[in-house]
Parts: C-alpha cells; structure tokens; sequence
C-alpha cells in the first residue's frame, strides 16, 4: 500500500471512529471540537468532565510517532498525568490503529 494512501486510510479512519465512538457514549457529557479537517491533517479536541484529549492525524516533521498521536490527559488534578496515551508506529495496521483510538475515547469516559 502507497504510503499517500495509507495516510489518507487513517484521515478516514480516525474521523470515522471518533464519530462512532462519541454516538455510543451519546448519554455522557462531553465536549468536541475539530480543530483541523484536511488532507494532510486531522485534529480534534474531546474534553470530558475531568479530563480532555488530543487526536492528531498528520507528517510530522520529528515526533515519536509515525502519524498518529492520542494523549488524554487529567484536568481535575494540579499533577500532571496521563490517563491514555499512545503514538502509532511503523507497521501499525489500520486494525491496530482503531482498536487503540477506541480504547483512548473509552478511556476519557471511564476515568
């Protein structure tokens, strides 16, 4: 698979799995916020009642990911603290890449 297509398969995929998660939990409070929504860059914001995350889909320069980053971070406490995080890497499937993306949104809503 060209790596222009793969990219563009996680643009869709992580748009596409934020928008399914967040129906599922439709009865929870939350907040979300697209920052980004391009070819080249997808970037969006959830903030729940105690802590927020950062979904970024892009070709980064330097990072300690290949395209993909998820970090959800506490907002209730004056530490600093991850609830979840995890960078996608070379030879990441798009199957891998759903699962976690799914178990980061789980993750701000059960913590």
């Amino acid at each position: 698979m060209a790596a222009n297509t793969f990219f563009t398969d996680i643009i869709l995929l992580a748009k596409n799995t934020v928008n399914k998660e967040l129906k599922l939990y439709s009865d929870k409070c939350y907040k979300v916020e697209v920052i980004v929504d391009n070819e080249s860059c997808y970037r969006t914001i959830i903030e729940w009642e105690r802590c927020m995350g950062e979904l970024l889909v892009e070709r980064p320069d330097f990072a300690p990911y290949r395209y993909l980053s998820l970090q959800v971070v506490a907002t209730d406490t004056a530490d600093f603290s991850f609830v979840y995080c995890w960078y996608d890497s070379e030879g990441d499937s798009l199957e891998v890449i759903e699962e976690k993306i799914i178990e980061g949104i789980e993750a701000g809503f059960n913590y």
